[in-house]
């Protein structure tokens, strides 16, 4: 049981920290592709 909860808690763990360090290169892109079609670039 332990054992579970510790895999549980790393999974979870990484689901968060990839969840905070993805959002913001979501929005950076989300931004940049705006700023492209703006442009006619994209």
């Amino acid at each position: 049981m332990d054992v579970f909860l510790s895999i549980a808690f790393l999974v979870i763990c990484g689901a968060v920290g990839a969840l905070i360090g993805g959002l913001p290169v979501y929005l950076f892109f989300r931004l940049l592709s705006r700023e492209l079609k703006k442009r006619g670039l994209l």
